[in-house]
């Protein structure tokens, strides 16, 4: 007569033993994987973000100062507001060197009173240049220092843009007044009309066919409260006037906790920086020659690391009370109008 064998008591307890010891085991390396996972994660979009705003703060830095083959002319400025902040291309590059609650040199107003305003504790730096190509002057140019501009139709223009002028023998500041110089084949620089608009119609000089218009823009990098991840802080960027006609200031770079830069100051007319200062030490803003741009960036999540981790940003230890990714990243850029 056979008897049927089942589990005994004993078994049944090892067998759940080892199903939970499995489950455990399972569990474990779920939840050690999905926290690999977001650290990668947090660490990839945090230098995705800092190559962003490196390259970008890098290519504007790089073009401080260039008027095209009249870089080395001093450009006749027809604007109302040619000694104002933004509109005041006697400048090439400027930084504001943050301490603990203001800047050296201070900020002008222009720049203090923008939306969002720069955080304490964060540098600014503007640069004056031509970022953009506008258009080729064609016959017959300019009949006289004062006329309309000929260009050919389908460029980049468009009414309000502030352009330079410019042949190898001189250079000219003005802003397009007329609605559609993109289409219309000449460029109209009209009194009264525009922000800041000009003051005279007088060039100084007739352009011709041999001269092209650049587009010109101020462009201010600062540190603001991120408007994207509230809580966090971003790179800003204010560009007067809008190259591209986004929105201004426009949020570029998410994560960006702190902005600190150093400039190479040529001391000898080598054109090769010999210092490296902070903007509060630069007697002579002409003889920068390049910039070291610094970025603390930090990431959106928290609970990332396992505790708080220590780090050294421009020369001092923090220990921040999250549990954010944080990481340095820097680049040196030459400013190629005043380098070789």
């Amino acid at each position: 007569m056979k008897r049927d064998h089942g589990f005994g008591l004993v078994e049944l307890l090892i067998g759940v033993a080892i199903a939970l010891f499995l489950t455990a085991v399972i569990a474990t390396v779920y939840v050690n994987s999905k926290g690999v996972w977001r650290n990668n994660a947090a660490v990839a979009r945090l230098q995705e973000q800092a190559r962003f705003a490196l390259e970008t703060m890098s290519r504007d830095i790089r073009m401080a100062g260039y008027r095209g083959c009249a870089t080395d002319t001093t450009p006749v400025n027809t604007l109302n507001s040619s000694s104002s902040f933004f509109y005041d291309y006697t400048k090439v590059i400027l930084g504001n060197d943050a301490t603990a609650a203001s800047w050296a040199p201070a900020l002008d107003p222009a720049v203090s009173g923008l939306s969002p305003s720069p955080l304490a504790g964060r540098d600014v730096v503007t640069v004056w240049a031509a970022f953009d190509a506008g258009a080729q002057v064609t016959p017959p140019g300019m009949p006289s220092t004062s006329a309309d501009i000929h260009v050919g139709a389908g460029n980049k223009l468009r009414q309000f843009d502030i352009v330079l002028a410019q042949d190898c023998a001189a250079s000219a500041i003005l802003q397009i007044t007329n609605a559609n110089p993109g289409t219309s084949g000449s460029v109209v620089h009209n009194t009264g009309l525009g922000t800041p608009g000009n003051s005279t119609k007088n060039l100084g000089h007739i352009f011709g066919p041999d001269a092209t218009l650049l587009r010109l823009a101020s462009i201010t990098y600062y540190v603001a409260g991120s408007s994207i991840h509230p809580g966090i802080n971003s790179l800003w960027r204010y560009t007067v006037p809008a190259l591209t006609g986004a929105p201004q200031p426009e949020e570029i770079a998410v994560g960006v906790d702190n902005l600190q830069l150093e400039y190479g100051v040529d001391t000898d007319g080598d054109q090769v920086a010999n210092v490296w200062q902070k903007a509060a030490s630069v007697s002579d803003w002409t003889k920068v020659v390049a910039a070291r741009i610094n970025l603390l960036l930090v990431s959106p999540e928290n609970n990332v690391t396992t505790s708080p981790q220590p780090y050294t940003f421009d020369g001092v230890v923090y220990v921040p009370a999250d549990r954010r990714f944080r990481s340095t990243f820097s680049v040196a850029v030459n400013l190629r109008n005043r380098t070789p």
